[in-house]
């Protein structure tokens, strides 16, 4: 990654702090599978940054895979029409603000519809990012499918929403997401079923966890990424690959808050401090960030109406999680 920090830590005690129930259990969990990693490391002379990162992306994304291997699907309310700041789609200060009221609340999806000069009918996706509010569908569990690339529950959320807002298939589409929203943004763009229900224009994503995904062959894709956010490289073992049709632009805040308390939610990852960065690069000229645009077809796109879509959990019966409940594993707690 690139990230100063390595945000695995911080992404352990999210979860503690998350389930308190379960707080010895996982910290047992990540021991067990992060010392290994840090032995092999010390065996074979490895002792860097780079390599402790990818020892740490291992462990939380074992962790995800283990706590939280299951999740209730999501229920999409009727739609509500909101008012937007902005209407102009080439401006990514719109797709941040967007990204923003997605996050409101317990999360909604976000369906915007645009049209470009010739009177083409487009429609903009925001996907709500990670949020820890009782009630919200869009928490841990949500992110280990994220982590996982399940999308069954996501797609069929944002295809229930596109066709309430009116979407027609063939019609093209944008995806657009925060953190968690983004990596389900990616995640969606690589999805043959979504793909054949309508025709993908691109995605643009701000401070998602990319993975370890090659760059897309098809539909392009944007990335804004604060160096300083550890959060887009948790759970990647390798540094984000870039292409031409896939554009990170890197933006560093003037003004950072340093901490040394880790935390999986900090300030450089907020969306607050990703419009900021959006702000500036809308003031920019940059030959790849305009390439990007035009492979996106944004020259002339315009926002004509917004549609909030509520969700919440479902109650669809999944397979429960791997490790034994609390009561069981509490006789067997170690103490220190």
């Amino acid at each position: 990654g690139y990230a100063d920090t390595d945000a695995s830590v911080g992404a352990v005690i999210n979860m503690m702090q998350a389930m308190p129930e379960w707080r010895e259990e996982m910290a047992l969990l990540a021991f067990a599978i992060y010392s290994p990693g840090l032995l092999g490391m010390k065996l074979r002379n490895e002792m860097n940054a780079a390599e402790m990162k990818k020892v740490g992306a291992r462990t939380v994304r074992t962790l995800f895979s283990v706590l939280f291997d299951f999740a209730p699907n999501i229920v999409v309310a009727g739609k509500e029409e909101v008012s937007t700041m902005r209407t102009d789609a080439t401006k990514l200060t719109t797709w941040i603000e967007h990204q923003q009221l997605a996050g409101e609340g317990h999360g909604s999806i976000m369906v915007s519809k645009a049209v470009t000069s010739s009177g083409e009918h487009r429609w903009i996706v925001t996907i709500p990012g990670t949020n820890m509010s009782g009630g919200s569908t869009w928490g841990l569990r949500r992110m280990a499918q994220a982590f996982d690339n399940n999308t069954d529950d996501v797609r069929n959320a944002v295809e229930a929403a596109l066709k309430e807002a009116g979407a027609k298939p063939g019609d093209g589409v944008y995806l657009n997401g925060h953190s968690q929203g983004g990596t389900h943004s990616l995640n969606l763009a690589h999805d043959q079923e979504f793909k054949e229900q309508y025709k993908l224009k691109g995605t643009f994503t701000a401070g998602a966890p990319h993975g370890d995904d090659d760059p897309p062959t098809g539909a392009p894709q944007l990335m804004l990424i604060d160096p300083d956010d550890a959060i887009p490289a948790l759970g990647a073992t390798a540094p984000l690959k870039v292409s031409p049709n896939r554009v990170a632009v890197f933006s560093k805040s003037r003004d950072r808050v340093a901490s040394s308390k880790p935390d999986l939610l900090g300030s450089d990852h907020g969306s607050h401090n990703y419009l900021d960065h959006a702000r500036v690069a809308d003031g920019v000229q940059d030959t790849a960030l305009s390439d990007i645009k035009k492979q996106m077809e944004l020259d002339d796109l315009k926002i004509t109406e917004t549609y909030r879509f509520k969700t919440s959990n479902g109650s669809k019966v999944r397979l429960p999680p791997l490790i034994p409940p609390p009561t069981v594993l509490r006789p067997l707690r170690i103490r220190f």
